[in-house]
């Protein structure tokens, strides 16, 4: 059973989720096969599971937060957002760090697939890709403002609620990490 974090009181976008379990389930589903293909898939969903779980922990709950502030509403649980931001702003170098391995075990599974015959292998591939950029140029770098923006109190606020801390200049350091281009 999974245990109970702090973060499970932050709502997470279920679009998200779902494309999440949608991609690696696709994947899963071919990778049992004894040809190239299933022999990548396997190597390909060892670096992404682990790394989709991450995401699950650390951008997820951040990114449901989007909404609130948007709409200039305070956050629900402005002190999980906080804990949560912490936790990610030390992981946010390493997330796009962790694409480039998953960059070319995608690459060395579509070559397969293509090779193959498996189109909608190769389409769920392509899907993974076009998603993992997604996340580098939109999606963490949305997560961490979710962060920086809890740490400031909302215009009209009476001072009340979260206050910054140390986190916030080690996340400012970790944004220099920069988008990892796709085709380098």
């Amino acid at each position: 059973p999974k245990v109970r974090t702090e973060m499970d009181n932050l709502k997470v976008p279920e679009s998200l989720r779902e494309e999440h379990e949608m991609l690696v389930d696709g994947l899963k589903g071919h990778s049992t096969g004894k040809d190239q293909t299933g022999a990548a898939l396997r190597q390909l969903l060892k670096l992404l599971e682990p790394h989709v779980e991450k995401e699950d922990e650390f951008v997820l709950p951040l990114l449901g937060s989007l909404t609130s502030l948007a709409a200039g509403e305070p956050l629900e649980d402005p002190k999980a957002v906080m804990r949560s931001y912490e936790k990610y702003s030390n992981q946010y170098g390493r997330m796009f760090t962790e694409h480039l391995p998953i960059r070319q075990a995608i690459k060395k599974a579509r070559g397969a697939a293509k090779k193959e015959g498996y189109q909608d292998v190769v389409e769920t591939l392509d899907a993974l890709a076009h998603h993992s950029r997604v996340e580098e140029e939109v999606l963490y770098p949305a997560a961490m403002l979710v962060g920086k923006a809890a740490l400031r109190p909302l215009p009209g606020a009476t001072g009340e609620g979260p206050s910054p801390t140390t986190s916030a200049t080690t996340a400012d350091s970790s944004l220099t990490t920069g988008s990892l281009s796709y085709f380098a």
